[in-house]
């Protein structure tokens, strides 16, 4: 939880946990993210983790996240996201080589869908190539 308290710090970010009819919410004009305090810790890791994906690429979408067409855009590139910065702190603190990374057993114990499959493998093999050739 440290590491996704530094990211929001870093981008100042406010969080509160709250009693809450949903998962999270994120409030772009006062830069707040509200988390449900009923959600087990991974769960809010996750929740807290999408919502922050809106907070770093959508604040100055707010007026077109309502629109359809866009609306699923962007929960997506929300969840591309929080993906992303699961895979960061996963490798973090197992402190396995990358390359013995297993994308599968990944995707059970943080329990995504398999549609995130391709997007797991990508991310993978950036950090990777970082990790080879800086």
């Amino acid at each position: 939880m440290e590491e996704v308290k530094a990211l929001l710090e870093k981008c100042g970010i406010i969080l509160v946990f709250s009693d809450l009819n949903r998962p999270g919410c994120y409030i772009s004009e006062i830069r707040t993210m509200f988390v449900s305090s009923d959600l087990n810790d991974f769960e809010k890791i996750k929740v807290i983790l999408h919502e922050a994906g809106h907070g770093f690429l959508h604040d100055d979408l707010v007026g077109i996240y309502k629109m359809n067409e866009f609306h699923s855009k962007m929960e997506y590139q929300a969840d591309c996201f929080m993906i992303t910065e699961l895979v960061k702190i996963y490798i973090s603190l197992t402190d396995i080589d990358i390359h013995q990374f297993n994308y599968m057993q990944f995707i059970e114990q943080n329990d995504l869908d398999l549609a995130y499959e391709d997007l797991i493998k990508q991310i993978a093999f950036d950090y990777a190539y970082q990790e080879s050739f800086g």
